[in-house]
């Protein structure tokens, strides 16, 4: 079986741009009888010659114009292979994928991403839809999620973000408009809209299922602009982070009550697994909390 290695394309490659076996060796560093024992070996394993031998010239026969053209290319790929292999194992190139909670706020991101661009250029930042989120980190989908619970897992590291707030978010005419708070009972009855699942949420295992509370209706649905449109225009009532809906609560289109006396308070995290400490993510990590702790003064 005919094996060809890198040495013979760059030899043949020396000697067709040198034409001469003595100029090619010293290109080569080594000497010029071990240059013309490997030409000599490869066309003996080829079965044809690559060169035309003359007195003043070593010259590409057709074939071997054929190899050298292929050989050149091949070459200029292993140089960019190794250029870019290079780059990512210095942390210089590549993608660095974050999924977003949907019912996070992330005014954070023009921010964020204009720092991470001036210290790696050549990363790209994907966002990625991904659920659970907790799972897509674990499962290397992405290097990065922001959530609002840290489930205790030794593989993952969060870093604390910013705090927020679960409101009861309805429109300015529903009767909860004035109280000062809504106590589990007030959900009794309610026709409740939500982003997740009810039965998997923190929502439905904190305050729901506990205080044996039973809805008036309950809808799912995922897109947080579709749901914020329903509030705005009937009787429903949802649960959201107060940061997602501040705008359209300054606008006057909603209005949101705490839940509890207490307030049902959380804190975001970034998410990533622990033992991973590459710079392109611990420098996205770093970009984060410095864009979040502007936000917040």
């Amino acid at each position: 079986m005919l094996r060809l290695e890198i040495k013979h394309f760059r030899l043949v490659c020396a000697i067709a741009e040198n034409t001469s076996l003595t100029r090619a060796a010293e290109q080569l560093c080594v000497s010029q009888p071990a240059l013309s024992k490997q030409l000599l070996e490869l066309e003996d394993t080829l079965g044809f010659p690559l060169f035309q031998r003359t007195k003043k010239a070593m010259l590409l026969t057709e074939a071997g114009k054929e190899f050298h053209r292929n050989a050149r290319r091949i070459l200029a790929d292993v140089v960019a292979l190794q250029e870019q292999l290079n780059l990512y194992q210095s942390g210089h190139h590549g993608r660095l994928k974050v999924a977003v909670d949907k019912v996070h706020e992330a005014s954070w991101l023009p921010a964020v991403l204009s720092c991470y661009r001036e210290i790696h250029p050549n990363i790209i930042v994907e966002l990625k839809q991904a659920n659970p989120l907790l799972d897509s980190v674990r499962n290397k989908e992405v290097d990065v999620a922001i959530v609002g619970e840290a489930i205790t897992d030794r593989n993952l590291r969060y870093t604390p973000l910013m705090q927020d707030e679960m409101v009861a978010v309805f429109a300015p005419t529903h009767p909860f408009t004035g109280k000062s708070h809504l106590s589990i009972p007030d959900l009794n009855g309610i026709d409740l809209i939500y982003t997740f699942e009810l039965e998997s949420s923190y929502l439905y295992q904190r305050y729901l299922r506990p205080g044996n509370i039973r809805l008036g209706s309950f809808q799912h649905i995922e897109n947080l602009n579709a749901l914020l449109t329903i509030l705005e225009s009937g009787e429903r009532v949802s649960i959201l982070p107060r940061r997602i809906v501040a705008s359209a609560v300054a606008d006057g289109k909603l209005r949101y009550c705490p839940i509890g006396r207490d307030r049902f308070c959380f804190q975001w995290y970034a998410a990533s697994l622990k033992y991973c400490e590459e710079p392109i993510l611990m420098d996205f990590l770093s970009c984060l909390t410095d864009a979040v702790t502007t936000l917040g003064s």
